[in-house]
């Protein structure tokens, strides 16, 4: 199981292949966020996430795939595709075209990308009006143009004190829960004690 979750950063997962990699998803309530009731019962930005959840797909988890993906289950937690913080930022006149979803989709959590800490921050903070459920930090995308030339996404895999800057930045500028989408392993970086040191 171990050989099939590891995965190096090039060359790029295939399509074909999902069982190569895990999604590990770690969960931080922010300050002021309180535990809940069941999603289906809840009032919005006050959910707990249920067992099973619709993973952040490029290409694949947008509003229309997450429309099907709710009228086919009410309990599902979503998220939508990476958006790159720099994206929010420059685009902040246009937001509705990146941030925008029907009210229904909720419990939903937006899914950002970047390895910049004040742009990460912004973005965070432009994306509060559209009451999302959740943020997470893509730390998991293996594909050359993000975690390659973008340096961010799976590549900070290997920067955990990055990845603890920018949680702390997000965190501050939301208030409801953060986490991060994350690899079993990167490259060489595959041990039990690392994947733990991303998150001590």
């Amino acid at each position: 199981m171990r050989s099939a979750a590891r995965q190096s950063l090039l060359p790029p997962l295939s399509p074909g292949n999902p069982s190569a990699f895990l999604h590990c998803r770690f969960l931080t309530l922010a300050p002021g966020v309180r535990p809940c009731r069941a999603a289906s019962s809840a009032p919005v930005g006050d959910y707990l996430p249920p067992l099973f959840s619709v993973a952040p797909m490029m290409d694949w988890t947008d509003n229309h795939y997450r429309t099907l993906a709710r009228l086919i289950s009410r309990h599902a937690w979503l998220y939508t595709e990476m958006v790159v913080a720099e994206t929010i930022v420059h685009q902040k006149d246009n937001l509705d075209r990146f941030l925008a979803f029907p009210a229904k989709q909720h419990p939903i959590a937006l899914q950002i990308g970047g390895s910049n800490l004040d742009n990460l921050a912004k973005a965070t903070e432009l994306a509060n009006a559209y009451s999302y459920d959740e943020i997470n930090l893509n730390c998991g995308c293996p594909s050359g143009k993000v975690a390659g030339h973008g340096c961010f996404g799976a590549r900070l895999m290997f920067d955990p004190e990055f990845v603890g800057d920018a949680m702390s930045a997000i965190a501050a500028n939301c208030n409801v829960p953060v986490s991060v989408k994350c690899r079993v392993g990167v490259d060489d970086r595959d041990s039990y004690e690392e994947l733990c040191e991303l998150y001590s």
